[in-house]
């Protein structure tokens, strides 16, 4: 009900493919929002806004602008914050709707400055897009903890069966250890 407003509002012409995929994490009582944002040549971008957690925290969004430019046919992202290694940890589809489809990790530690430390294939099907994480209600996960990665898959080339998703994969799980987690 109500009326409902944008917390970000596209800027772009109407050809581009605008925002959305959001990823929320609360660090230190402010709230950082990862965004999928698409230009109007279809360039992919995942931007980053900033507010401190307040009742009304979005009227003092802050854009950060671009925090990753995606390369090699990647997806939406979706971000966690490990308090051990105090690192922001992104995870996204590389190759999404590809038939070599990987999961990409990328670690901050000022949830700004990322840069891609790990490419995973083992267990991730063909065809994988649209991942999530599992986490706790604020972003933040455990090194202990069982982390359940999500993702749907196609079974074909997104040309083939644009949208068709045959599965959703959850039984990708692992324990982010201290090994895994780059000391960069």
């Amino acid at each position: 009900g109500g009326k409902p407003k944008p917390i970000i509002e596209y800027q772009e012409n109407d050809e581009g493919w605008g925002i959305g995929e959001v990823s929320f994490v609360i660090v230190d009582d402010r709230l950082y929002c990862y965004y999928t944002y698409i230009d109007g040549q279809n360039n992919f971008y995942t931007k980053l806004a900033i507010s401190d957690l307040v009742d009304d925290w979005p009227l003092y969004m802050q854009d950060q602008g671009s925090v990753i430019t995606r390369v090699n046919s990647q997806g939406s992202f979706d971000f966690v914050y490990n308090d051990l290694f105090n690192k922001f940890i992104g995870f996204c589809i590389e190759g999404s709707f590809d038939k070599n489809s990987s999961i990409a990790i990328y670690e901050s530690d000022n949830g700004i400055d990322f840069i891609q430390t790990q490419t995973i294939k083992t267990n991730v099907s063909d065809y994988a897009h649209n991942i999530g994480v599992s986490k706790m209600i604020d972003g933040h996960i455990n090194v202990d903890d069982d982390l359940c990665i999500g993702y749907a898959y196609s079974g074909c080339h997104i040309s083939v069966n644009y949208g068709f998703t045959t599965s959703i994969n959850c039984v990708f799980q692992c324990a982010i250890s201290k090994s895994q987690v780059s000391t960069v």
